[in-house]
């Protein structure tokens, strides 16, 4: 019976080590990240003005080319041949445009005085972040996930006559904050620049990142209050990272 406790116990104390071994101490690291993103943006929304007065915006633009930023903090956990890591990071897009036509119906009849508009917004996002490297070489292939809140911003904005007969511009809408659930996935490599303990890591991913809806919202005086929605903002981006452990 002891010679079965000692082998028990030998096993063990042989299994604890294997798995130390294969470990190693978990670190820190800070990211920036830089890309060029395609965001696509649409609506074809019906806003009730008054009893029986409505009006449709339907979008023009369906995407953009506009720059992403981040920056993000992550805590690395490395076992043999792979790192898993948690981070939490904040994305930023800027310069997000949005434009179409706006047509009044009255009674169930039109479209009636159609005019054109635009708004201007940006996007910020905060994500919790799981990453999983694959790190037994140099060259370190991974894929993230993210699940965060996102606040879309968008105002300015500006409706136009199409062309001289059209009617005159009306009331503009109001500026909106959109605070939403917002998600991620991405995949990427990443390169370990030197074989020195906490070296600098650069990395290139692409992200597609859904930001959740965005809106305007009723100008004062409207008989039926009711926010303008502006669609679901998505984009699809390519990213450069630097990633520096501590």
């Amino acid at each position: 019976m002891k010679k079965v406790r000692r082998l028990f116990f030998l096993s063990a104390l042989s299994m604890g080590y294997s798995i130390t071994c294969f470990s190693a101490p978990h670190y820190w690291s800070a990211n920036i990240s830089m890309g060029m993103t395609n965001a696509a943006l649409s609506n074809n929304e019906m806003v009730r003005i008054a009893e029986d007065v409505q009006r449709q915006y339907s979008s023009a633009q369906s995407s953009m080319n506009i720059p992403l930023f981040g920056f993000g903090l992550a805590y690395n956990m490395p076992y043999k041949n792979v790192t898993f890591g948690l981070g939490l990071t904040a994305l930023y897009l800027n310069n997000l445009s949005a434009s179409g036509s706006e047509s009044t119906f009255v009674g169930g009849y039109g479209p009636y005085n159609t005019l054109n508009y635009t708004a201007q917004g940006q996007s910020y996002g905060l994500f919790l972040e799981p990453k999983l490297a694959w790190t037994h070489y140099a060259v370190q292939p991974y894929f993230l996930l993210g699940l965060g809140v996102s606040r879309n911003d968008f105002g300015h904005y500006v409706e136009t006559s199409i062309n001289p007969e059209s009617p005159s511009p009306g009331v503009p809408l109001n500026g909106y904050d959109q605070y939403n659930l917002a998600y991620e996935f991405g995949v990427g490599v990443q390169y370990v620049l030197s074989s020195k303990p906490n070296a600098p890591i650069i990395a290139l991913d692409y992200r597609y990142i859904n930001w959740g809806n965005a809106a305007l919202s009723s100008y004062s005086g409207q008989e039926i209050p009711n926010n303008m929605s502006l669609g679901q903002l998505t984009s699809s981006s390519v990213n450069v990272n630097l990633i520096w452990p501590f």
